[in-house]
This record gives C-alpha cells, sequence and structure tokens, in this order.
C-alpha cells in the first residue's frame, strides 16, 4: 500500500537522513533491486534485494540535498498577507490587524519548532559542500524576522491579538515548543555569522527557558499538560539544544550545566534501562504508568544528546554521563531496526507502520556517532547505511517526505477512549506534514559527511535484506562487510587487492586504517579517534 506523501514534519527528519545517503531511486518504487555495486547483474551469490542495496554516490546525496532545498524555498514562504483575503501586504507603516505571516499548502510556519532543525539542517549542509545556497535559505528566513519584528510588535500593541499574533513566539512564548529549537538555530547561525543580529530574540527566548518554563522541583523542565506535572521526550530537543549553544555562545558554564541535568533527569524518569528506550511521556500523579515507545520521541532525544556533545566540553563532569547515555540509547535503538531498514511508528510494535522521521533522526544520530568518534564504525555503519536506503525510497522527485506520524499527545487527548499504543497506531503516516523534511535535511548533511570520511559496506540489518536467492553473504563484523574470504583476493583484512565478487571496497589500504582518512569535518584516524571506545565491536 502506497503511504500518503510528505509533510513538514517529515520533511524535517528527512533532511537530516538525506546526508546519510541517498540513492537515486524514486519514493515508494518498489524492488527487487539489484546491487548496483556488483558489475555481474546475473551473479549467482548476489541475488536481489527489497529494498536499493547499495553504497550511495557523493553526486546523488548532494542532488538530493537540492531537491529538498527546493522543495523548502516554495513549502516555507517568508511575505506577509491578509490572512482573510489572501493578498499581500506591502505597507508596512502601519499594522493591519489581519496582516500573518504567510503559509503554504504545506503549513510550514515561521516559528514552528521544526523549523529549528530544518535551518540546523541548511547550516550543516552549506559546511558540508561548501554550497551557499542552503545557508543563504536560513539568512533569507533570519533576515524577515529581524525585519518584520517591529512591525508585528506594533500590530500587538495596538489590537492585543495574543496567540493570532504570527510574531507571538517571540512576543509572548509560552511552551518550549514556541521558542527552543528556532532558539538553537538562531544561535548555530550567529555562530556561523548567516542572517542578522537576532541576539535580543535569543535573549528573549533563553529567559523564558532558563526562568519561566515550568520545571518539576528538582529543576527538570516540564509541562503542565496532560497533567498537573508532565514529561515529554519530546522536550529533550526543545530545550537542551538551545541550552547547550547558548553555553557554546556566552563562555557560561552554567547553561551547560542545565542542558546535562535535564539530560540526566528526564532520562532518569523517561528510560527504560531494560530495552534502552525512551517513554513517549511520564505524569508525575501516575508514574508508574504503561510506557509506549513512539518513534519520533526517541529521535527527539538522540539529537538533543549529539547537539549537546557536539558543544559540551569534554572536561565537563557530566560529558561521560551524557556520552555513556547516548551509546547505551543507540545500541537499544539498533535492535528494532527492521528488515527494509526503517524503524516502527512504536519502535517495540512491528505491528505499527515503518515510520520516515523517527528514521530519519536515528539514521543521523548514527552516522553523526560515527563521525565524531562516539561509537564504532564497524558495528553501527551498516545500520546506518540501512536506515538510510529506508529513508531514501520514502523521498519523492520534487524533495517530498511520504509516511511520517502526525504530531500527536502522549496521554492521546484526541482519543481519549482508546490506549496511547492504538491512537499512535491509528493516526496515519502523511506527505503534506511539516516534520519530517527538517531531520532527513540534517541527515543527508550527515550521512554525506560519513560517505566521504568512510569505506563503509551496507550489510543487511536482518534477514529480510538477505539477497532474495538464499545465497549466504559475505562474512558479517557488527553488520559491516569484513572481507575475509581469500577467493575476493584480499589479505587477512579483506580489503587489499582487486574489489572481488561481492565486495563494496575498493581501496588498498585496510578497512581500520582508512575509515577515517577522507574526513570532512575533523581528519583524525581511526585509531585515534576510537581507541577510547573499549569493549565495542
Amino acid at each position: 500500500m502506497k503511504l500518503p506523501r510528505s509533510l513538514p514534519r517529515a520533511v524535517t527528519g528527512v533532511f537530516f537522513a538525506f546526508a546519510l545517503s541517498l540513492t537515486s531511486s524514486p519514493a515508494s518504487s518498489e524492488g527487487p533491486y539489484h546491487n548496483r555495486d556488483n558489475p555481474n547483474v546475473d551473479d549467482p551469490e548476489e541475488g536481489t534485494y527489497p529494498v536499493p542495496y547499495q553504497l550511495p554516490k557523493v553526486e546523488e546525496i548532494t542532488e538530493a540535498l537540492v531537491r529538498i532545498h527546493g522543495y523548502l524555498e516554495t513549502a516555507a514562504p517568508t511575505r506577509v498577507v491578509n490572512r482573510k483575503t489572501g493578498a499581500e501586504i506591502t505597507n508596512f507603516t502601519t499594522p493591519v490587524a489581519d496582516a500573518s505571516a504567510a503559509r503554504s499548502a504545506s503549513n510550514f510556519s515561521l516559528f514552528a519548532y521544526q523549523m529549528g532543525v530544518v535551518h540546523a539542517g541548511m547550516l550543516k549542509a552549506t559546511e558540508v559542500t561548501g554550497d551557499p545556497r542552503f545557508a543563504q535559505y536560513t539568512k533569507r528566513h533570519l533576515t524577515f524576522i529581524g525585519e518584520k519584528l517591529p512591525y508585528f510588535r506594533a500590530q500587538e500593541e495596538k489590537f492585543h491579538l495574543e496567540r493570532a499574533n504570527s510574531f507571538t513566539p517571540i512576543l509572548d512564548p509560552r511552551a518550549l515548543d514556541d521558542c527552543g529549537s528556532m532558539c538553537a538555530a538562531l544561535i548555530r547561525a550567529r555562530l556561523s555569522n548567516v542572517g542578522p543580529d537576532l541576539q535580543p530574540v535569543i535573549s528573549r527566548w533563553t529567559t523564558y527557558i532558563a526562568h519561566e518554563q515550568f520545571r518539576l522541583p528538582d529543576g527538570t523542565l516540564a509541562r503542565q499538560r496532560p497533567q498537573a506535572q508532565s514529561l515529554w521526550a519530546d522536550d529533550f530537543y526543545m530545550s537542551v539544544p538551545a541550552l547547550a549553544m547558548m553555553g557554546k555562545l556566552t563562555g557560561d558554564r552554567v547553561w551547560f550545566d542545565d542542558a546535562v541535568k535535564n539530560v540526566v533527569q528526564m532520562s532518569a524518569r523517561l528510560y527504560n534501562a531494560e530495552l534502552n528506550l525512551y517513554t513517549h511521556g511520564w505524569n508525575g500523579n501516575n508514574p508508574d504508568a504503561p510506557q509506549f515507545y513512539w518513534g519520533r520521541a526517541n529521535g527527539w532525544a538522540v539529537l538533543a544528546m549529539c547537539d549537546l556533545l557536539d558543544v559540551l566540553p569534554k572536561d565537563h563532569p557530566g560529558y561521560e554521563k551524557v556520552l555513556a547515555q547516548l551509546r547505551t540509547h543507540l545500541r537499544g535503538i539498533a535492535q528494532y531496526q527492521s528488515g527494509q531498514g526503517l524503524w516502527h511508528q512504536l519502535l517495540d510494535r512491528p505491528d505499527s507502520y515503518l515510520e520516515t522521521s523517527a528514521t530519519a533522526m536515528f539514521v543521523y544520530g548514527y552516522a553523526h556517532a560515527i563521525n565524531e568518534g562516539w561509537i564504532s564504525p564497524t558495528t553501527y555503519g551498516s545500520i546506518a547505511q540501512a536506515g538510510w536506503i529506508g529513508v531514501s525510497t520514502r523521498i519523492t522527485s520534487d524533495g517530498k517526505v511520504e509516511g511520517t506520524c502526525v504530531g500527536t499527545t502522549f496521554a492521546s487527548e484526541s482519543c481519549s477512549k482508546t490506549p496511547p499504543w492504538t491512537s499512535k497506531l491509528s493516526f496515519a503516516p502523511t506527505t503534506t506534514f511539516p516534520k519530517a523534511v527538517p531531520p532527513v535535511t540534517a541527515n543527508t548533511c550527515e550521512r554525506r559527511a560519513l560517505l566521504r570520511r568512510t569505506r563503509l559496506g551496507a550489510a543487511p540489518p536482518s534477514a529480510a535484506l538477505q539477497p532474495a536467492s538464499g545465497v549466504e553473504p559475505p562474512i558479517n563484523h557488527g553488520w559491516a562487510r569484513i572481507y575475509t574470504d581469500t577467493n575476493l583476493g584480499g589479505n587477512a583484512e579483506g580489503t587489499e587487492g582487486k574489489r572481488g565478487r561481492r565486495g563494496f571496497l575498493r581501496d588498498r589500504k585496510p578497512f581500520t586504517r582508512h575509515i577515517f582518512d577522507l574526513s570532512l569535518l575533523a581528519p583524525r584516524r581511526f585509531k585515534s579517534r576510537y581507541s577510547s571506545l573499549s569493549g565495542d565491536t
């Protein structure tokens, strides 16, 4: 059955997964697929696969980024319109009550939290590719915000529209969703010298996060819905990256302390140490309620911990705690990957559908953690590769993304008579939701960096990716191909000599020596980056 097409939420996750590894296959195309890295399409030892089982090319990944960028240029406009007539407003001398920031049919909102992920992906894309068009997208949006803020402030003073004012997330933030993700993006842009000086907006938002948002007695950022004291795993990303980036911007370690504290204390309540997964929510009045492991909620946690570790000083007393938490979480997530490379809407429920935005977030997490030397490329490289293969089948030719869950509450308030897991199973995936594009954007950038840094093979994540012919695949070590078959023309490490019938690695250097030779962002060798990760294969 063909899944509905992309929504802005889907595009968010997809921009992350995109950079991971793109194939040229159209969205929702059906197999079987041949491995294009094998020149013998009739090789009886290879067979066919249900998904595009092959290594991507840097050019393909770049082309995918351009496609997604093209979609976002039209999906997220920067202009002011009359909300009743749709007519564009160009005279900003006197505020008009019906003036509003325009939205496209895709429903991307200027300040929605998914846009913070979009901008993070755009800035990353320019960093990785050197192409300024991606950062220019963010510059256009931030320039619009800076130029129109005085107008919408005057509109509010005159008409008192409150939540009907398009700029209310700046003028009157009332939730982490209003400001956390976008605040982190604004700080990233400021540090990259992209766009105007929006320090007053950054200050307003960080003041809200640090001093005005509801917290539990121990200082954990929380919400007062659906219960009086509730934690949402979503708030990992709606708070921690902004706190961490503020620490980097100011050099004040109190911001890092708050970010680490929230990771540790949210994890204490939301994390299942037996499954190594996060439940979507926790209520103080019923902390022992059943747990439901929603994919995207776990994705937010992965992104937040990656963002924190990127800027947290290594001598901070919480650094090793956060790193250990990320590693165990990634280990847990890996065990639920489907045979198509994607993860399920509810991670431990294979009867739930395969969901794109969560997969894109996970792929970003694995690729970024490998690139930073936090986890083993041998163990996790092919998991990221398989995840990207799955995501790539969900991206349309015009840059949209299929198969993303709409926004939900962890209490399933819209289906109050139904158990939460049933509600999440019943939320149909969509193509018009703004939540998949941002993750995929960032994912794509990280995958491109990983591809340039490594020579990882793509090994099946489960039996479903085994060759259709039933032929035994090459020897796997932690799902990354390690070639020990002397028939491949290699040495004990399997990478010297010619390509071999079933191999992907063409380089003449041993795998463990070449893994980071083509580093894009931090040119260090595999051994020196990874020597501290003892015990991981």
